[in-house]
């Protein structure tokens, strides 16, 4: 008899270092009698290089993954891959944050599209699993496009979803993101300091409550959050430890996919305009490295309102390599800042 499905070689604890040495010593089991294998060992490396923040790198690893999903028949999976996380589902999610950080929001619709309809034809309890960590990158990736209406009600779905298959990790995960959705939309609507505040703590909590049990994936993310709830509440200090400890944690993760956004925020939370610059620039030249097209133009933007910055041939520049989309709000004001007057 064949025991209970784990959850992924690229596990939540996200021990990234040690992911990429246990995909690497399985590569050699690649083989022709086991065409599930080369889409499960794709798209596991995919989101291992994802989490450490190379994007390039990780979407060529999952559109190979995708190259042949006939090789990934749920029913050929089942009767080798043990695991909940289906691999052709969870590629088109990772392609779509791959997509979303380049600042392409309709390739990242679309591929979140697939991974939904992959969802479909799964069954139980891989279905509901899947169908969960989907709506996660949705909401995601629309809390990143300013899309609130549409998050929540995403995370309205990603509720019933995790009630109705009954699995109590994503029940938790599912109320982080609730409340992470009406945090957000609070802070947006102008709330009051004491408010954000007590949403940040309310989020802190949950997150940290997850440290606790070694559920470290994506985490930053959520930090990045709570950072920019508490420097609306006024408090820089708190929200500077909060991003400084995410950075760390990330440090010993090897969890970078979100740094370029936590150093970012941290330039809000400093006083002096050359600690300001220093964090802007150093933020800019991950964001670079990275390829994330949307983390720069943050970067770049926040330099125009924190210090001021007149230079606009670097921020041309990445407009030049954004999608043109006016609903990303960055790249509407970044449109706005090139066509006034010096």
């Amino acid at each position: 008899m064949r025991g209970p499905r784990r959850e992924s070689s690229s596990d939540p604890r996200a021990e990234l270092r040690r992911a990429h040495e246990l995909l690497d010593s399985l590569s050699g089991r690649v083989t022709k009698e086991r065409p599930w294998s080369y889409p499960v060992m794709a798209y596991s490396m995919g989101s291992v290089i994802w989490l450490e923040g190379e994007f390039r790198a990780a979407r060529g690893h999952l559109l190979q993954a995708l190259a042949d999903p006939s090789a990934a028949d749920p029913r050929e999976l089942d009767s080798g891959w043990w695991v909940a996380s289906d691999p052709i589902a969870t590629a088109h999610a990772y392609l779509a944050l791959t997509h979303m950080v380049f600042g392409d929001l309709n390739k990242a619709t679309e591929e979140l599209t697939e991974a939904v309809r992959r969802c479909e034809g799964l069954g139980y309890p891989q279905n509901g699993y899947n169908r969960a960590h989907t709506y996660f990158k949705q909401i995601w990736v629309a809390l990143e496009a300013g899309q609130l209406e549409e998050a929540a009600a995403l995370a309205a779905g990603m509720r019933r979803c995790t009630d109705e298959s009954g699995l109590d990790l994503w029940r938790f995960v599912s109320a982080t993101e609730h409340a992470t959705v009406k945090a957000v939309t609070t802070l947006n609507a102008g709330a009051d300091a004491p408010t954000l505040a007590a949403l940040a703590a309310n989020i802190a909590r949950r997150v940290d409550g997850s440290r606790l049990i070694h559920l470290n994936v994506y985490l930053t993310f959520h930090d990045s959050i709570i950072g920019r709830l508490l420097i609306a509440a006024g408090q820089p200090e708190k929200a500077r430890e909060r991003l400084e400890m995410s950075l760390q944690h990330a440090q010993e993760t090897g969890m970078h996919f979100h740094d370029a956004e936590l150093m970012r925020l941290r330039a809000h939370t400093l006083t002096g305009r050359q600690q300001q610059r220093a964090a802007l620039a150093d933020a800019i030249k991950l964001a670079r490295k990275q390829s994330a097209t949307l983390f720069e133009l943050r970067c770049l933007l926040d330099s125009f309102d924190l210090l001021g910055d007149t230079d606009r041939s670097a921020l041309s520049n990445v407009v030049s390599r954004f999608p043109c989309d006016a609903r990303w709000a960055e790249y509407a004001r970044a449109q706005q800042l090139l066509s006034s007057p010096p």
